[in-house]
């Protein structure tokens, strides 16, 4: 779990220069293609003896581009395109559709996921097949990239506003190449 907290705060770091420079829909990508191959890494890693230890560290290490290039960058993108009337009730409405509502029925999920590949031999012993169970959430997964890259639109250049003009107002002059949030 440390390994994902030191992860978790070097992406974090990186988030604002991956914003800037790639946009939100490209570090969003980033942040799902990771959760995908986080799993499909878990799942990999339960037949293969040899490189398991390295595969489960590895995705234990993808937590920070799986969380702060998911979460946070989706958290900072509705944060800048909410006005200032409706922005507290939006980073609310996205807090409650995760941490709520996706917490509870990824809790319910995930134990009916558990249970369709519980394996019960004839002494009684439950077991899991922990490959189905992992290729589950990494099939989940692909679906959402694949959901994200069909519907999710780059937000628009938003133009600069100078206030310097002769007469006292405000010009438009040019568009600004990407506005990046400071985490």
């Amino acid at each position: 779990m440390s390994l994902a907290q030191v992860s978790d705060v070097i992406f974090l770091f990186l988030l604002p220069i991956m914003l800037k420079n790639l946009g939100y829909k490209k570090t969003i990508l980033i942040g799902i293609l990771a959760w995908c191959v986080r799993y499909y890494m878990l799942a990999a890693s339960v037949n293969a003896v040899a490189l398991q230890t390295l595969l489960i560290y590895g995705a234990i290490l993808l937590h920070g581009v799986c969380y702060d290039f998911l979460f946070i960058a989706g958290q900072l993108y509705v944060d800048s395109q909410a006005n200032e009337r409706i922005r507290g009730a939006s980073q609310g409405f996205i807090a409650f559709i995760l941490w709520g509502i996706g917490s509870f029925v990824g809790t319910m999920l995930a134990g009916k996921v558990l249970g369709m590949y519980a394996v019960t031999s004839v002494t009684g012993v439950v077991t899991h097949h922990w490959q189905s169970i992992w290729m589950t959430p990494a099939l989940g997964a692909s679906a959402v990239l694949v959901i994200f890259l069909i519907f999710f639109r780059e937000p628009p250049n938003e133009a600069k506003v100078v206030m310097a003009e002769p007469r006292g107002g405000f010009e438009v002059v040019g568009a600004e190449s990407q506005k990046t949030p400071v985490v």
